[in-house]
């Protein structure tokens, strides 16, 4: 008895990477689009929150009363003195300064500053430049200034702040 033997041939199939691999893609674009939706709704709260704060502390910043710096509010400019020195005679001094004063709100405040000014202008005609060089004679400087300043001041002068000083 003979059998029938039929070979039967087993076809090994490929693996289908079209639709797995298309669903990758499907599933990857689905998942860009969700995170960029979530992100674009988290911003737009996170916006409008940080304006609700700043509109918030900009009210804040309004109802609370402002006080003044009373040192700022003291300070009165005097006019730039320029003039030539004691020694040698063709050299020249620049000055620009103010003072710190009290009761600025006075009446003869704007002539105790012109008065003060050419204070300093007389003294500015007396010195020579030895005296002034260095740390030690703009030290000596300044504070016969601010001694010249207090006595026309009768005391109401504070400080003597000297923005420039050139000599040429």
């Amino acid at each position: 008895m003979a059998r029938n033997v039929s070979k039967v041939t087993v076809k090994e199939s490929e693996p289908k990477h079209g639709p797995s691999f298309l669903m990758f893609i499907v599933g990857l674009l689905v998942v860009t689009l969700v995170a960029v939706g979530g992100g674009w709704v988290i911003s737009t709260q996170t916006y409008a929150m940080a304006h609700l704060e700043i509109a918030k502390a900009q009210k804040e910043e309004e109802t609370k009363p402002r006080t003044a710096n009373k040192v700022l509010s003291n300070l009165l400019e005097l006019t730039p003195i320029v003039t030539n020195m004691g020694a040698p005679e063709e050299a020249w001094i620049r000055l620009e300064a103010a003072v710190v004063i009290d009761n600025p709100g006075q009446a003869d405040t704007d002539v105790l500053t012109r008065e003060i000014t050419g204070d300093f202008l007389s003294y500015l005609r007396t010195i020579s430049i030895a005296q002034i060089q260095g740390a030690i004679g703009l030290q000596h400087l300044r504070q016969d200034l601010m001694e010249r300043a207090s006595i026309r001041s009768k005391g109401r002068v504070r400080e003597l702040i000297i923005h420039t000083l050139v000599v040429q």
